[in-house]
């Protein structure tokens, strides 16, 4: 009974040092990697987290409103992973529009979500669709009206003028870089 019992905690402690071993090897940059080189390190999302594009800059283009007509708009966009947020201005003719936006996305190309401001005194909230295209930095995109200003709806057209670097995990890198890594300005000059 003895041996047995002595047999056991032998193999008990080979199996807690093997793990202790391992363990040992995981935190060593070069195990696995054919001639001890370091291994190379690929920016990639965390685990559970798909990499996005970085949207956020300045933005300046065109609005075309059902209700106000066509103007310049430009917007400043902010973006902390999966959120995007900032403000929106147009003028159409003799009227300003100013409306704070928020935006979700999955990628950093497809967007959603709300705006809100003040149109000639009254308080409206639209919901928003919007696509980013990286060939151009544009974005454009459609706004429906679902509380005030009653049946407004309308388009806009925005070109990426500056961005706002922000490096990082979450950020895309595009195939056209021959796997350089994440290029969080996608091109456009930092505001």
């Amino acid at each position: 009974m003895r041996r047995a019992q002595s047999h056991v905690i032998h193999g008990v402690a080979a199996v807690l040092l093997g793990a202790l071993a391992l363990t040992a090897c995981a935190g060593n940059s070069n195990s696995g990697t054919p001639g001890g080189g370091a291994a190379p390190q690929t920016p990639v999302a965390p685990f559970g987290q798909a990499a996005i594009r970085n949207v956020s800059g300045e933005y300046s283009g065109t609005l075309t409103d059902n209700v106000f007509g066509t103007g310049s708009a430009s917007a400043s966009l902010a973006q902390d992973k999966h959120v995007v947020g900032g403000v929106v201005t147009a003028s159409v003719g003799s009227v300003q529009l100013s409306n704070s936006i928020a935006l979700q996305t999955a990628t950093g190309a497809a967007f959603a979500g709300a705006q809100a401001g003040n149109v000639n005194g009254s308080a409206c909230s639209f919901s928003l669709d919007a696509t980013y295209t990286a060939s151009n930095n544009t974005l454009n995109g459609t706004y429906q009206a679902v509380h005030g200003c009653t049946g407004e709806s309308g388009s806009f057209a925005l070109t990426q003028d500056c961005s706002y670097p922000r490096g990082g995990l979450l950020d895309v890198a595009p195939s056209t870089n021959g796997g350089a890594g994440a290029k969080p300005n996608h091109g456009v000059s930092p505001c």
